[in-house]
């Protein structure tokens, strides 16, 4: 198994789903940021994140024509909780 942290919370997920989200074994001493910072698209971020969410199911999605709409589960209220995310209505 490897570990997520998100917000100072360890997440666990199967090898799989490390190698998906392309994470550093346990093992290994994340980088520390240098002068050269990379530049994220807060999408992209917010994309995974609620994929990840999805697959563990936390959130779930219904779709009804073009339009989309994301429901927090029992379950996930609970997970979230974790990361400090108790505002989300």
């Amino acid at each position: 198994m490897a570990k997520l942290v998100i917000f100072g919370s360890e997440l666990e997920m199967s090898e799989s789903e490390s190698d998906y989200y392309d994470l550093m074994p346990e093992a290994e001493t994340p980088e520390r940021p240098t002068l050269e910072r990379r530049h994220i698209d807060p999408v992209n971020l917010e994309t995974a994140f609620l994929e990840y969410c999805v697959r563990h199911g936390w959130v779930a999605i219904e779709k009804e024509g073009d339009h989309c709409s994301c429901f927090l589960t029992e379950r996930g209220e609970r997970e979230l909780r974790r990361f400090g995310l108790t505002h989300l209505y």
